[in-house]
């Protein structure tokens, strides 16, 4: 995970992607399931954080955007598969952005 801060140290973006490297080399087609990374955007920005739901949508094909908004963050996850339910799919990143912090 990257962090990034506000100039007062807040968090204001945090990107979430898998492990990719190990001893063996670098594997760019490792992917998270769904719902891990689900759990992972529930640790760092807990639903009741995020303020009223304000809208949302997917787009793409085989790679898409899924982009979530509520009143407080912006939730974005790059998800990787053919069809079917999004909870099927492979993360390949997920982006929260805080949107009244500022990034520095």
């Amino acid at each position: 995970m990257t962090v990034s801060f506000t100039k007062d140290n807040q968090v204001c973006e945090a990107v979430i992607e898998p492990q990719r490297a190990s001893e063996s080399g670098i594997d760019y087609e490792r992917r998270m399931p769904a719902a891990v990374a689900e759990e992972i955007v529930n640790e760092i920005v807990p639903v009741e954080q995020r303020g009223k739901r304000t809208g949302g949508m997917i787009f793409g094909n085989y790679s898409s955007w899924a982009r979530d908004e509520y009143e407080y963050v912006s939730i974005m996850r790059l998800l990787v598969g053919v069809g079917g339910p999004v909870k099927d799919m492979k993360v390949d990143e997920v982006r929260i952005r805080w949107k009244q912090r500022q990034c520095y």
